[in-house]
């Protein structure tokens, strides 16, 4: 489907206000129904940093998912650009005075509805020598 199609289906694409208060209501529905918040941070935002935490955040989904649980990312808070620089600065002052690096921040729970699990590839079979 192309921009236009989407447009045509959801009008307030086009309407920021209206849109920004569709995703604060999704939001704060979310919020309301979650249970835990976890973090995964780092000393640095080096690329190394970002991958380990990318591969740690696949273990605990899959761990979580041999417990029964859920994780989401809503991690749009740790989006670096202008429009969301006063929540990345309240969040980082909040969970990260020292200087470290918030790589992932996500919604740990149990799931309202089931979904069949995915296969996925080990991060290791993309990297070669």
């Amino acid at each position: 489907m192309d921009l236009q199609g989407l447009i045509t289906i959801f009008p307030s694409y086009t309407n920021f206000q209206a849109s920004a208060k569709t995703d604060n209501t999704l939001t704060a529905n979310a919020v309301a129904h979650t249970p835990a918040y976890a973090m995964i941070l780092t000393k640095d935002n080096s690329r190394s940093s970002q991958v380990e935490a990318g591969m740690t955040y696949s273990k605990l989904v899959l761990e979580a998912h041999s417990l029964g649980l859920v994780m989401q990312p809503p991690s749009q808070v740790l989006e670096e650009y202008p429009e969301m620089a006063t929540q990345h600065a309240l969040i980082t002052k909040e969970y990260a005075p020292s200087g470290d690096t918030i790589q992932m921040f996500f919604r740990v729970g149990q799931p309202t509805k089931q979904y069949p699990l995915s296969m996925r590839e080990a991060t290791t079979s993309f990297i070669s020598n």
